[in-house]
This record gives C-alpha cells, structure tokens and sequence, in this order.
C-alpha cells in the first residue's frame, strides 16, 4: 500500500498568492497609489457622466483645526458607504467634501499658538489675522484631506468646497441678501447667549450643557404698594419671595413676576409677612426651619397685579407682573425678571413694557452702573449675596449642581446678555405671507428622518428657538453685509447695497470688505432709502459661522451639482446646528429646503458610555488604528454599529472586528484559492446542469444579496456586515464548503462535479467582493486584482472592481422546493452529527469518515451525494415512520488518496484511480 503523502500532488488542493495576512497597513497604500496613478476617480465620473438616475449626498463641512478623530472617520466612512452603493448601483453620485475653514474654533487654536510664540497682541492688526486664519485654516485643510483619503474615501478631494474662497463667500453673501430681501433680517437688542470668554454672541447650536455650581439665595423684595385685593390680607410690613441660582442678574431687576392662575399664600412668621404660592409651603417652611407661620390668606397670581415692590439693594421699584411661564415645582413661585439675561423675560419686559438695564459689559463684568464695577459676574455672586445678608433681605443662601449652558468652545460658562445684533425673524411674515417658522414646521414634514425619531427632535427646535442671532464680535469669517446710513443710522442690505458686497467679495475676497473705503464698494447713486443720504459706514460684526456653512448648498448645489440634496447626513447634534440652518436659509432665501432626507449618527463612546476626551485619555485615534490594522478594519467596524444610536469603540470591539473582517476575507481567499485553474469562458457550468448541492448555494447567495441591497438602501449597514459575516462563516464554511472539499480536492481536475462547485464558488466569490466593495474598498479591490492577475497589479485601471456594478438579485434563481428540501437535509445533517459525535466519545470510531450510517426517512426524496453531505464512509436510506438512525463503523479500508471508506482497488477507491489517470503523466509517475 502506498504512503499517504504519495498522492499529495495528485490532489487539487487550494492555490493562491492572496496572503493569509491581510498586512493593510501596507497594502493599502499601494492601492491607493494604484488608484491615483490610473486616474480612478475621473475614469468613475466618466462612467456616470450620461447616468440619468441621480443620488446627491451634500457634505456637511468639518472645521480644520487639527487630525481627523474618530467622529470624523465615522462621518465621512459612512457617507463613502452611501455614495459608493449608489454609484456601483448605476447612479450618478458624485461626492464633493467640504470644510468649514472661518469661526472661533480657527480662530482659538492660531490664538493658542500666538500666544506661545508671544505673538498674542498681534491679533489687533485685523489683516494680518485673517491670513494667519486662512494660512492655518489652508494647513489643516490638507492635512484632513489626506487623512480622508487614507481611510479610502471617494471624492473629488481635488477640487473641494471651502468656505473662505470668494465664490462661496459671494455666495452666502447673495443668500444673506435674499433673506433680508424677504424682510427676515433685522438688529435689535435682545438677551442672547454670550461667551465672556470669547467675547461673542453665541447661537443655541455653539452652547453645549454642563454641570455647574451655583448659589441658591431666598431673597425678599418689600413690598412698598400692595394690589387692592393684597391690601385686605396684609398687616404691616410685608415681602414677596424671590429665588434665583443667578444672583449678578439681580442689579438689572426691573420687575417680579407670579402665574395668573397659581393660589398665593400669605402668612406670618416673627411678625414678618411674607408671601409665596401656596403648593410649595411645606417645602419652604422645612427649608427655612420654620416651625410656626399663621396663615392670613391667599389669592390668585392675578390679584397680584398693580403690587410695587421695592429692590433688596437698589433704589428702584419692580412692579408685579403676570407670566404663563412661572412654575410651582421649585422656588417659590415668583421669579424676578430681568429683560436684559433671559428670553422670557426679555418678552415679559417687552409685553408690559419694562426696561432693558444691561450693566455687564463684553468681558462678563460689571459695569460703574453697579458698585462692583470691573468684577466678574460670576465672582460678584458672593459680594451680592453678604450685600443682601447684610441689609436684611437674605432668607436663605446654599449651594447647587445642575445643568448650565457652556460655550461649545472655551467650555466656560456663559451668561445670558442683551446686546446689539443681528438676526434671522422666525415669526415675521414673508412676502408670501407665511413665517420661517411655519415655513420650516411644513416642510419637516414632508422630509425623511432617519432616524424617524429626528423629526420629533428638530421639530421641537424650531417650535420653541428664538430668531437667530447670526452676529458675531470676532475676526474671522464672513462680514454681514450691512451698509448704515451715517446720518440716519438706517441699515441698508438689498438691491443694489447687496449687488455691490457680492460683487466685491466675488472678485477679491471677504478681506477687501475690512481694506477697501465704503464709497469704493457702492456706486455713486447709492442713496438711504429711509433719509436719502449718500454717505455709509460698514458693519463690523461677522455672520455666524453656521449661517455660512448652513448656505453652502447654494455654492456647492446649485453648480455644478443638482438642488436640493437627496441626503444630508451628519451627527445627531446637527439638529440644532448645520441641518437647522440649511434648513432655514433655504426656506428664506430660496423657499425650498436643501435636502430631501435627514440621516444622522450618535456620538462616540468609550466602553463606559463616556464621550472621548483627551484630557480623559480615553480617545482612539482613528490615525493609530490605521497605522496598526488598516483603514479596512475601521471601515469594517464602522458598517458593523448600530450607528443611529451612540457608538462604542475600545480595543476589544475593535480586535471583535478584526476578528470578524479576517473571516470574511479568509472566505474570500479560500474561495480564490480554488478557482486557480478555473477558466470561466471554457470550464462554466450552465446553471440547469449543476450538481444540486452547487444550485443550492447559488439559491443563498441570491437572498444574500437582495437582503444586503435592500439594507444598503434603508442604511442597515450593520445588517450587511452581520449577514455577510454569516453567510461567510456559517453558511459557507460550516455548510457548503466542508461538503464539497472532497470533491474539489480529490475530484478529476476537470470533472463535471469539481467544475460544477467551481462555477458555484466562482459566483459566490464575484458576488461578495463586489457587495463588500462599498465597505471593505480595499481588500474588495485587493483579492479581485489577485483573482484577476495573481496579485500582478495590472496597467489597465478598468480591472478595478470599483468601477463595476453592485449585483443585482435574480428572481428565476428563487425555487422554495429546492430552499425547503435542503433545510430538511441540513436539519438531518444536524441530528446525525449529533449522533456521529456521540459515537466517537465512545470511542466507536475515530473520525466521521469511518461511519456508516442507515438513516431511516418519513418521506424519503431524491439525493444522490449523502455521504459527502454527513462527510462519512457511506449512507444507507430506507422509509420508516419517524426519522431514526443507526451508527456503524465502516469495515471497508480508508482509501490512501482521499481517506474515505470505500471498496479498494490496490489502495485506491475507483474515483481516485480515475483521478490519477487523468493527471499529467509527470505527476502519475511520481505516485507510481
């Protein structure tokens, strides 16, 4: 009998030069170079250059101050999945990546730098800056796009949109102009968030929320004239009580103000009379440590009013007012009002026409009005509240931790400030009669949220923001331009006014607004419409750096691209930010809405559940994980979250996605590896006279890809990956591929069965790398030049799987008999292996192939290849009335060439002694 190892090279065992290592860190860039070089990205337009069927995704512009972070590779991966679906599919989907390069967070870093070269005074020469700005800006811009590109992201990175160059900056400038042309745009002094930090206004969409300490004070403002029904109640002295967590906003006090409808209690305590709504009376007794107070009686918030209250330390009265807002689930059911730092009451004030006092000045610090001139606001809660100890007027002072507004920049806390802006009106009407507010409330509607949860979310934004606060007192970005009359003070900004700033911008950018004289932008026959004057001075303030990135759909959309958009796709924090003002600048301006759906991603999480932060030092760096493992490998991971909620990343999900990459491609290599001398021309099999085993793979394939494709559209993408995964691991590996190993390996070469499988893994080959090629663009692109060439990179681009098409599901491969057949013969396989693997702890036999198995059937059907199916020595079918089986070990010898239990012929089963005469005569000789 001859050795084993005589027969090795009669076999057909697998061949490939597709490593077992993926080595991405090294490969990939050879591809990227590869694409480079061979021009892929114009060959791919050039492709859908006559595509009739469009899918625009609009890029939301990133800021470029510094590398790319996980949430950028997670954005810009999952935008690069979508557009290559779409292009692949057939449509024209032509990707242009943005970057915000104006606004703070610019301005922020260069400022730290500066100020570590000692160059921070350098900041007053406005000229200067602003190159500093849009050389750091430029810097940063080609740093991301390289790192973009490194995580294999398609798009025209050559020819980008940037928000300093003129043609954008013109553009946003002609939005600006039609806004104010719809009567939205005005100044006014109205309460907005405002950094002191940075000494700027800031929109709701630059506040994030944070946790803060503050003072908790009880004050008593005296009563100096009660209401008429007030005055049947009381009996000297009395005192409405106040609670606030803000007691620096206390000196700009003009009034108090009760709920109409809420019950007031009014009572004694130490022959003191003081007054607070009545649901809270337990509450404030116990705080207070009073344990007697005789009640005198109570009333209604609206018997309150014509009541004048003296302030605790001021020589100024605050009349009682009325106000929906006012609750009763803490403090006491008064809340002082002070029209110049909060909205509420800036619209209280407003509606009883009450001052605006504002003595904080850019700084946050108190202003001479007040007697702690030049101190913090925040520093001058302590003096205020030892001024209201000592005058009396302080019942109760502690301390609380609660949720406080903090600039999204410097992370300092903000305050509430009136000060001259502009702004965007939500409620005025337009000349179609309609509001913004409505307008945007329509429209989100009509719009596709994804998730649908999103509509709820920006829907209770725009119903309940103030207008927009679009001025900012920085350097660095747009200018509003706005001309005003200097002997009116009338502000001018249509027609001609707007035709001279566009025309200016356009040709020499947003700098010759700062370094050109008034009267060299407008033509002579600019005159105020209001007084008719000729002469102008410029505004100063610059435009809210989302006002600009909101309006970049009028650079980018308009030309050369189609408007609107079909997707914007952005973090879910763009609700209130890039999604918000797109929305809103193109109602106003173009009376349509830039997108046609909304999709959004969470954040990035630690495995805590905790945002990443470096001064945490729980971030990964998306760099580092491509230096290490490769970009596929994030791509991998980042199609496999969830990705509509928060997304956890650590290293143990990250080697979970190494570990479930190196499965899929290990299939697509194993796959490869025996297709080497597979011709698909000649060797093909007609798909009508396949094996049946062979139709069956081909049959889960196809479901394969009509899940895979319906999820691509709907945005599962972590369906795609977890079916593909299965698909490669179970369906494959565990399945089809241990029951045809025999006969690709011990088969003749070019035998009906072995081309039949080959013709089967071919397809299942071709279809995974092409549905893999929008995530995996790497090794999707690598195993099909392998397959193509032998690893050989080829000089004709038109070999790149990139430029082929997704495929597409074949109905007249669907057959449910032959589905639900082989679920049965799997179900089988399963009750015999389970039986098989008790046999061999018994130690019955050794190995599977050393069984014979007489299986009884209920209903016996049609196959002819059981024992490769169960991968044992032989199977015996007969018709019984309940499946049952029985286990015996084989008495036939294993044959040398393919191990299995079959009669022999000189050591050899009659397959293998035909496989052997059908080999080369060189290799009969060395088995010989």
């Amino acid at each position: 009998m001859a050795s084993e190892n005589t027969y090795k090279n009669t076999l057909n065992l697998p061949q490939t030069p597709f490593p077992i290592r993926a080595g991405l860190a090294t490969r990939e860039p050879e591809l990227l170079e590869w694409w480079k070089t061979h021009k892929l990205g114009a060959k791919i337009e050039e492709k859908q250059k006559n595509c009739t069927d469009t899918f625009l995704l609009h890029d939301g512009p990133p800021y470029p101050n510094g590398d790319i972070h996980m949430g950028h590779a997670l954005n810009k991966i999952l935008k690069d999945i979508i557009v290559r679906f779409h292009t692949m599919s057939g449509r024209k989907s032509p990707f242009i990546p943005g970057w915000d390069c104006h606004g703070l967070p610019i301005e922020t870093q260069l400022i730290k730098q500066l100020k570590k070269e000692g160059k921070a005074d350098a900041k007053s020469d406005i000229v200067w800056f602003r190159e500093q700005c849009k050389t750091f800006a430029l810097n940063f811009v080609e740093t991301q796009k390289q790192e973009f590109l490194r995580l294999g992201i398609t798009g025209q990175f050559e020819k980008p949109y940037l928000t300093l160059t003129p043609s954008y900056e013109a553009s946003v400038i002609t939005q600006f102009g039609k806004m104010a042309d719809n009567g939205l745009i005005y100044q006014g002094r109205k309460p907005i968030h405002w950094c002191p930090s940075c000494q700027t206004a800031l929109a709701e969409a630059e506040i994030e929320y944070d946790t803060h300490r503050s003072p908790s004070i009880y004050v008593t403002f005296d009563i100096k004239t009660p209401s008429p029904t007030l005055q049947k109640i009381i009996e000297g002295p009395a005192s409405i009580l106040v609670w606030t967590t803000t007691p620096w906003t206390l000196p700009a006090n003009v009034a108090l103000a009760a709920h109409p409808d809420f019950d007031y209690l009014v009572g004694k305590h130490n022959n003191q009379t003081y007054i607070f709504v009545k649901d809270l009376k337990s509450t404030l007794l116990e705080k207070f440590g009073w344990e007697s107070f005789e009640e005198l009686g109570t009333l209604k918030g609206s018997d309150l009013l014509e009541t004048m209250t003296q302030h605790p330390f001021i020589n100024r009265h605050s009349p009682l007012v009325t106000a929906d807002y006012v609750t009763q689930e803490d403090g006491t059911g008064f809340v002082h009002i002070a029209p110049g730092h909060g909205q509420d009451d800036y619209l209280v004030g407003q509606k009883h026409n009450l001052p605006t006092i504002m003595p904080v000045d850019d700084e946050g610090k108190f202003t001479d009005e007040v007697p702690w001139s030049g101190m913090s606001v925040f520093d001058a809660n302590k003096e205020i509240g030892l001024e209201l100890e000592n005058n009396g007027h302080l019942l109760k002072l502690e301390f609380i931790k609660h949720s406080y507004p903090h600039c999204w920049r410097c992370k300092n806390p903000v305050i509430f400030r009136a000060t001259e802006q502009w702004f965007v009106a939500m409620d005025t009407p337009m000349k179609d009669k309609t509001t913004l507010r409505q307008k945007a409330l329509d429209t989100i509607k009509s719009t596709k949220w994804v998730p649908d949860w999103g509509e709820k979310r920006i829907r209770n934004m725009i119903e309940g923001r103030p207008d927009w606060c679009i001025s900012r007192q920085r350097s660095w970005g747009i200018p509003i331009p706005v001309f005003i009359c200097t002997a009116c003070n009338h502000p001018e900004m249509t027609g001609i006014f707007n035709e001279s700033a566009v025309k200016l911008i356009q040709e020499k950018g947003t700098l010759a607004w700062f370094t050109t004289d008034v009267q060299n932008i407008l033509p002579k026959e600019a005159t105020c419409s209001k007084c008719g004057a000729h002469s102008f001075e410029k505004e100063t303030d610059i435009l809210d750096v989302w006002f600009e990135s909101g309006a970049s759909f009028s650079a980018v959309l308009n030309d050369p691209l189609p408007f609107p958009a079909d997707l914007y796709l952005e973090g879910s924090d763009q609700h209130r930010g890039w999604f918000q003002s797109s929305l809103l600048i193109g109602l106003g301006a173009e009376n349509q809405s830039p997108f046609r759906s909304v999709l959004t991603h969470g954040f990035i999480v630690d495995q805590n559940g905790k945002k990443m932060s470096k001064s945490i030092g729980n971030v990964i760096s998306p760099l580092k994980v491509i230096k290490e493992s490769g970009a596929d490998i994030l791509r991998w991971w980042v199609a496999s979250t969830d990705f509509k909620t928060d997304v956890t990343v650590s290293q143990d999900i990250l080697k979970q996605s190494r570990d479930s990459f190196s499965k899929v491609r290990n299939t697509l290599r194993f796959l490869m590896s025996n297709l080497y001398d597979f011709d698909q021309e000649k060797d093909r099999i007609p798909f009508e006279n396949l094996s049946e085993i062979d139709r069956w793979i081909l049959l889960k394939c196809n479901a394969l890809v009509k899940e895979v494709t319906s999820a691509f559209e709907t945005y599962d993408f972590h369906i795609i990956t977890h079916r593909i995964h299965d698909f490669c691991a179970v369906t494959l590996s565990a399945l089809y591929l241990d029951m045809v190993k025999d006969r690709l390996y011990c088969g003749t070469t070019d035998g009906h069965d072995r081309r039949s499988t080959q013709t089967a893994l071919h397809h299942c080959f071709d279809t995974l790398s092409r549905l893999l090629a929008p995530i995996m663009v790497f090794t999707s692109e690598d195993a099909a030049i392998c397959f193509e060439t032998h690893s050989v990179i080829p000089s004709d681009i038109k070999n790149s799987i990139h430029l082929s098409s997704l495929p597409n599901f074949d109905p007249s491969l669907q057959d449910d008999l032959l589905e639900a057949k082989w679920k049965q013969i799997l179900d089988i396989r399963d009750r015999v292996y389970q039986e098989l693997e008790k046999k061999r702890q018994e130690k019955v036999i050794q190995r599977f192939l050393e069984a014979d198995v007489c299986l009884s059937l209920t209903a016996p059907f049609e196959y002819d290849d059981w024992a490769s199916v169960l991968m044992v020595g032989s199977v015996t079918i007969l018709e019984g009335s309940t499946l049952s089986m029985t286990i015996t070990k084989t008495k036939e010898e294993k044959c040398d060439r393919c191990w299995r239990h079959l009669s022999l012929e000189d050591g050899l089963c009659d397959r293998c002694k035909t496989a052997i005469t059908n080999l080369p005569k060189n290799i009969q000789e060395v088995t010989s």
